[in-house]
């Protein structure tokens, strides 16, 4: 399985309205055919060490079943929607992929 997570740093002038629109975008991502899995949401609460990155605003996590499936992912129109509608209101995004090592 392919773990793609991508990190958010959105501009800190979004009005509520844009934030809800961002959010519901998310959802729109979590919704397509190719992955398995996944959620989205801002920092956990969790106690602060210095190992801890919880500087963005938000986290989306998707799964996909290989890396066929994520790399069509990249081409997806709901996911090139979701850029162009949305790539203004960050002023950084950070993404991360792994395959996982267990047997699921």
């Amino acid at each position: 399985m392919i773990y793609h997570t991508a990190y958010f740093w959105l501009k800190p002038s979004l009005s509520k309205e844009e934030l809800l629109g961002f959010e519901k975008s998310l959802q729109s991502l979590q919704e397509i055919s190719l992955v398995k899995s996944g959620s989205y949401g801002p920092p956990a609460s969790t106690l602060k060490r210095s190992v801890i990155e919880d500087s963005y605003s938000y986290a989306n996590l998707l799964i996909f079943d290989d890396i066929e499936n994520q790399n069509k992912y990249q081409d997806d129109p709901t996911h090139n929607t979701f850029i162009n509608q949305h790539q203004d209101k960050w002023d950084k995004v950070q993404v991360f992929d792994f395959d996982t090592l267990l047997s699921q």
